[in-house]
């Protein structure tokens, strides 16, 4: 038994890898089933229909003192974001996602018990 039957792959790509061409690697990227894109597209989305609505409202709607102003506030946002550091924000990311596993294995049911 080799390798390969030991690893198994919930999508198969190996047909589309052993005949790869240059773009091979963004198909791939593409495919649907097993995707990245399905974990963030929702979020990719909103995130930017929020930066468009910003951007045109930006270019279209302000005066040039209103965006010297909104610039401004940018860079204020932008130079306040050193005082949160991003460890700190990762722990609690971390701290939710292993309460979460840690729930789940608490409702595993064992047959021993």
């Amino acid at each position: 038994m080799g390798l390969c039957n030991l690893i198994e792959m919930t999508i198969n790509y190996n047909l589309a890898v052993s005949t790869s061409k240059p773009w091979t690697l963004f198909k791939l990227l593409l495919k649907w089933r097993g995707s990245i894109w399905k974990a963030v597209i929702l979020e990719l989305v909103v995130w930017l229909m929020f930066y468009g609505i910003l951007s045109i409202i930006y270019r279209t709607a302000l005066s040039y003192d209103q965006q010297r102003t909104f610039e401004r506030v940018v860079q204020y946002c932008d130079a306040r974001l050193d005082y949160i550091p991003l460890n700190f924000m990762l722990g609690f990311f971390v701290t939710a996602v292993v309460n979460r596993w840690t729930t789940l294995y608490q409702i595993i049911g064992f047959i021993d018990k």
